[in-house]
């Protein structure tokens, strides 16, 4: 009985102390495992900070080239100031007479404006530009609109075309005399149609045209000279050169 119970008793002490190493040696794991996850923590959270503070910083300024700037700045000026004198000749040559030849008895107002960003207004303001009440370029002025739209397409650039209207128009539609039910829509009939009118003529792409029309909500400022029917007009915006 003495031996058989020494014997389990060595049995239980090993096992004891297997599982006392095997409990030790995971518990080093541990430790081990651990610190090494705090060390990620902290190269981690040093990481964010470091990366925090680069984004507080002021992004350097963007150096800039005043000789390419003023290049392409005198380039714009070149094509616009080309365009804008070739625009004021046709006018002068086409609306100074009427459809019969004759010397013309209605002054032409064309206007060729600088806007901004090298964008450029041709204001076509003619008298005889539309009759009252209607879309339709008159004959008077049919030449010069396609020279100008010949003239644009040349040129590539983009185009935005505004109609206008005036108190005539609004009289016509009072009266019936019109097939528009007021100026917001015969302006923008106007604009339209010249802008079809080009698109069919020089096989322009729609994507490099684009209409309104401004009713009779934007008179053009009174001075001497210019009639009230100057307000039956359209104005092109010839968009910068991309």
């Amino acid at each position: 009985m003495s031996s058989g119970s020494s014997s389990t008793s060595g049995v239980r002490d090993t096992w004891t102390l297997a599982f006392a190493i095997v409990m030790l040696l995971l518990f080093a794991l541990f430790l081990v495992l651990y610190s090494a996850s705090k060390k990620e923590t902290v190269k981690l959270r040093d990481q964010i900070e470091t990366l925090k503070s680069e984004k507080s910083k002021p992004a350097p300024a963007r150096e800039a080239n005043p000789t390419d700037e003023n290049k392409n700045e005198r380039e714009a000026a070149t094509l616009n100031a080309g365009l804008e004198g070739a625009i004021l000749a046709e006018a002068k040559s086409f609306l100074s007479v009427d459809a019969s030849g004759k010397a013309s008895k209605a002054s032409p107002d064309v206007e060729v404006l600088d806007l901004a960003s090298g964008d450029f207004l041709v204001r076509i303001a003619a008298p005889n530009l539309f009759q009252a009440g209607q879309a339709r370029v008159s004959a008077e002025t049919r030449k010069f609109v396609d020279r100008l739209g010949e003239l644009i397409v040349k040129s590539g650039r983009r185009l935005r075309i505004e109609g206008h209207a005036d108190f005539d128009d609004s009289e016509a539609i009072s009266r019936k005399a019109s097939d528009y039910p007021n100026t917001w829509e015969l302006s923008a009939a106007r604009s339209s149609a010249l802008a079809q009118y080009w698109m069919r003529k020089f096989d322009l792409d729609p994507v490099k045209i684009e209409s309104a029309g401004f009713g009779k909500f934007r008179p053009l400022e009174m001075k001497p000279g210019r009639p009230s029917q100057a307000n039956r007009r359209i104005e092109v915006v010839i968009l910068r050169a991309e």
